[in-house]
């Protein structure tokens, strides 16, 4: 059985009703199938936000027409980022994640570990796509020398953590831990 349809009418300022006129939705020309559109995409954005992949999905939606420039722009200038594509991919992942935020169960401190450590699985996961760039003399970014030459400090970090792990280690061991 069709969905019944219901007659609704609306007041717009000036400036709304000339919005509408100009506004580019595609499948939707007159003003009504505009709305319809618009009405059906903040549906979907409500809803966007109770599930990972649903909000994955809507936040992919939202970058979609900034990448689409970039990557016009990349093959105008036949140049390509690895660098960029990763965390574009990375920041819709990291973006829904916290949108939908922790599960909602009975154990609230261990929905919080869980979500703090997905969190941290995926912060991790972007290092080590960076340091990868970073392992040839050139990476695959508009300069060539992004990573290798902001690297350093990221590296001096990582001695101090080893140090400390190693001191801890053996500190430990001498207690008898």
């Amino acid at each position: 059985m069709p969905h019944k349809s219901h007659l609704v009418s609306v007041r717009l300022t000036d400036e709304d009703a000339a919005f509408l006129a100009v506004v580019q939705i595609p499948g939707a020309s007159t003003p009504s199938e505009k709305i319809r559109s618009i009405l059906m995409d903040a549906k979907r954005k409500n809803k966007g936000t109770t599930d990972y992949s649903s909000c994955l999905s809507l936040v992919h939606d939202m970058m979609l027409p900034a990448r689409k420039r970039i990557k016009q722009e990349e093959h105008n200038s036949d140049v390509q980022s690895e660098f960029v594509a990763k965390l574009y991919e990375w920041m819709e992942e990291v973006t829904a994640l916290l949108v939908i935020g922790p599960e909602q169960h009975n154990d609230r401190g261990e929905e919080l570990r869980h979500f703090e450590s997905r969190l941290a699985d995926r912060a991790f996961a972007l290092s080590e796509t960076i340091l990868r760039l970073g392992t040839t003399s050139s990476c695959r970014c508009y300069d060539t020398h992004l990573v290798r030459d902001r690297i350093a400090p990221s590296l001096e970090l990582c001695d101090v953590i080893k140090a400390k792990t190693a001191m801890d280690e053996r500190h430990g061991e001498r207690n008898g831990e």
